[in-house]
C-alpha cells in the first residue's frame, strides 16, 4: 500500500529537513554544543554561504532552556460561554469557558494573521484574542495543561487575550502574543521536551510578525530574519544565517517568500525543492520562475505550492494530484523512484500552473497529499480526497480543484501536513464569521463534538 511505503522514517527526515539551515546561538546565556550536519548541496541560484549545522541541546529548565511545564498566565477575557461539559475519544473536558458565541469577534484578519490553524489530528484557533485547540493531545498540543483528546475547543492555559496569529504541527502548537512567540507540546525528536502548557520561545530578540509551524519545529520572522526551533532545540530559537533580511513569509517544511521571490531548502528526493533537480540543500535555493511577485507559499509533506501574480503553481510530489494535475500528464513529471516513492509515483520538479481556479487567488495551502485555495471568497481544493478533506461531498481524489461545499465569504484556509503513513489529512477555514472542518476526524479534530468523518465542512462547536 503506497501510504504504508511512506514510513515512519519521514517523521525524522521533517525535524532533519525543517531546521537543516538554521544554527544555534547562545541565547540569555544559554550554552550548547554544536555539530554540523552535511548533506548534498544544490547550486542555489541566490544565496550565500553553505548552511550551518543544527546541533545544540539544551537541557532543564534554566534561562537557556524550556520554561517550566506550567507556563505563566495572563489572565484576560474570554468568549461568551454555552455549553456544558463535552465527551471525548479519551474521556470527558469542562468546555472552554464562556464561550457561547461560535462567531468570530473579527473574521477579517487577513492569511498573514491566520486565525484558524489545522494540523492533521488537531486543530487551534482564535476567537476575542483568546486561543482554543482541539484533537488528538498525546503530547499536550491542546495547551490545556492534560494530555486527554477533545472532540470541542479547549482554551490554551498560559495566553493571554491577545494572540495575533495561531500556527500547528503535527506534536506542537504556536502562538504570536503582542508579537511574542509561545507553543505548547512536544518540540523534541525524541518525545523529552516540552510542555502541556503555552511557555514562551527564547531567543528570538524582537517582536515577531509572522508565524509558523510543522511536524516538532516552528518558525517565526523577527525584523525581515527567519528564526527556527524544535528537535534537541526545544522551545529556543536561533537565527537561520542564510535568512538574515529580507523575508516576507514563511512555510514550515521549509519554504520562504523572501523579496517576492519562493526559496525552500532541506530534503530533494521528489523535487520539492522546485529547483529542478533532485539534490537536498541546506542552503535556501531559488525555485525556477518564482522570482518575484509572489504573495503566498506553503508546504506540505512533500509537495509545495505558491501564488505568483494571483495564480497557483505546484511542484513536488503528485501520487494523488495535489499538484493540481494528473499525475503524468505534464512534460516535467517525472516517475518518482527516488526514497519515498515507489516506482509509479509521480512528481515534478518544476513549478506547474494549477488550472481551474478563477483569478485573483489570495491564499494557498498545502495539505499532507492535498492543496487548497482560496479566491474571490470561495475555497477551492484538490489532490488526495480519502477522509473528505477536499469538502466536495465525495471521497473520491481530484486532479483539479474543486470548489468546498456550503461555504461563502471564506477568509482564512489551512490545511494540516503530516508525515503520516495513514495520511489523516483535513482541512479548516474560516467562512461568514465562523470557523468550519471537513476531513478525518479519528480524534475529534474537526471540532464538532463528534469522531466521525465528514466530506463537507463542519461548523466547530464553541
Amino acid at each position: 500500500m503506497r501510504r504504508a511505503i511512506r514510513s515512519r522514517i519521514g517523521e525524522f527526515l521533517w525535524i532533519r529537513t525543517a531546521l537543516i539551515a538554521v544554527a544555534p546561538v547562545s541565547c540569555h546565556g544559554s550554552a550548547g554544543n554544536s555539530q554540523e550536519r552535511g548533506g548534498v548541496s544544490a547550486a542555489p541560484t541566490s544565496t550565500g554561504a553553505a548552511g550551518a549545522g543544527t546541533g545544540g541541546h539544551n537541557e532543564g529548565t534554566g534561562s537557556g532552556g524550556l520554561q517550566s511545564q506550567g507556563g505563566t498566565s495572563f489572565g484576560g477575557t474570554s468568549p461568551k460561554a454555552s455549553g456544558a461539559s463535552a465527551a471525548t475519544s479519551g474521556g470527558t473536558h469542562a468546555a472552554p469557558p464562556d464561550a457561547s458565541d461560535s462567531s468570530l469577534p473579527d473574521a477579517s484578519l487577513s492569511a498573514t494573521d491566520s486565525p484558524i490553524a489545522a494540523a492533521v489530528t488537531h486543530a487551534c484557533a482564535i476567537v476575542g484574542g483568546a486561543v482554543y485547540c482541539w484533537g488528538q493531545n498525546q503530547f499536550g498540543q491542546l495547551g490545556n495543561g492534560e494530555t486527554t483528546g477533545s472532540n470541542s475547543p479547549v482554551r490554551v492555559t498560559g495566553l493571554s487575550s491577545d494572540a495575533q496569529t495561531i500556527s500547528a504541527g503535527w506534536r506542537l502548537s504556536c502562538s504570536l502574543v503582542n508579537g511574542n512567540a509561545f507553543c505548547w507540546g512536544d518540540s523534541g525528536s525524541n518525545s523529552l521536551t516540552g510542555s502541556l502548557t503555552a511557555v514562551p520561545v527564547r531567543g528570538i530578540p524582537a517582536a515577531a510578525q509572522l508565524l509558523s509551524a510543522a511536524g516538532n519545529t516552528g518558525f517565526v520572522v523577527s525584523n525581515s530574519a527567519l528564526y527556527g526551533w524544535g528537535g534537541d532545540f526545544a522551545f529556543v530559537a536561533a537565527m537561520n544565517q542564510n535568512l538574515e533580511s529580507g523575508v516576507q513569509s514563511v512555510a514550515s517544511g521549509p519554504c520562504a517568500l523572501v523579496l517576492g521571490a519562493a526559496k525552500c531548502w532541506g530534503q530533494n528526493n521528489v523535487g520539492q525543492l522546485g529547483d529542478g533537480t533532485a539534490n537536498d540543500s541546506n542552503v535556501p535555493v531559488q525555485v525556477q520562475g518564482l522570482i518575484s511577485g509572489v504573495t503566498s507559499i506553503a508546504r506540505g509533506w512533500m509537495h509545495a505550492c505558491a501564488v505568483m501574480n494571483g495564480t497557483v503553481y505546484c511542484w513536488g510530489d503528485n501520487t494523488f494530484g495535489q499538484l493540481g494535475h494528473q499525475p503524468g500528464s505534464s512534460s516535467s513529471d517525472e516517475i518518482c523512484i527516488r526514497g519515498v516513492n515507489p516506482p509509479g509515483d509521480y512528481c515534478n520538479p518544476l513549478p506547474t500552473q494549477v488550472l481551474g481556479l478563477p483569478a485573483g487567488v489570495q491564499n494557498v495551502k498545502a495539505g499532507t497529499y492535498h492543496s487548497c485555495a482560496m479566491a474571490n471568497g470561495v475555497a477551492y481544493c484538490w489532490g488526495a480526497n480519502a477522509f473528505g478533506q477536499l469538502g466536495d461531498g465525495s471521497t473520491a481524489n481530484s486532479y483539479q480543484p474543486v470548489p468546498v461545499k456550503g461555504l461563502t465569504s471564506v477568509t482564512d484556509i489551512s490545511a494540516g501536513a503530516y508525515p503520516d503513513p495513514q495520511g489523516y489529512d483535513m482541512t479548516c477555514a474560516v467562512a461568514d464569521g465562523n470557523i468550519y472542518c471537513w476531513g478525518a476526524n479519528a480524534y475529534g479534530q474537526l471540532g464538532d463534538g463528534t469522531t466521525s468523518d465528514s466530506a463537507v465542512p463542519v461548523k466547530v462547536q464553541f
